[in-house]
């Protein structure tokens, strides 16, 4: 894993899960910011411009792949987006790559994963 600091945001509408998540990354040296909702995250992705945004699919309000098309569309490739979801199938894979995912992790996640996504 990168030696950087890196500016994240992870979005879950589990909180538990998001700040677990967050814990894990700020325990590799990131500062990490935590979202519950859709509308939070487009609000943090301006407020902080995050280089990794870790999303999930399935959220209220505006799910995962409308964030990501969003986040394609305003800041083209300089966010990393990283899918973290339950809905580990070939259609959520599929569609992830559509809305402009560039890594998709399922959950349960081991933290080999999130180093591997952020090396």
């Amino acid at each position: 894993m990168s030696r950087d600091t890196l500016n994240i945001v992870v979005v879950d509408d589990q909180l538990d899960g998001a700040e677990m998540l967050a814990d894990a990354l700020a325990g590799y040296g990131h500062d990490v910011r935590v979202a519950t909702l859709g509308m939070d995250a487009l609000r943090l992705l301006d407020e902080h411009r995050p280089d990794v945004l870790f999303l999930d699919l399935g959220l209220p309000e505006l799910d995962g792949y409308e964030i990501a098309r969003f986040v394609r569309s305003r800041f083209g490739s300089a966010i990393r987006v990283v899918a973290v979801t339950g809905f580990d199938t070939k259609q959520a894979r599929d569609l992830a790559d559509w809305a402009g995912f560039d890594a998709f992790i399922a959950k349960p996640f081991k933290l080999s994963d999130l180093e591997e996504t952020l090396a």
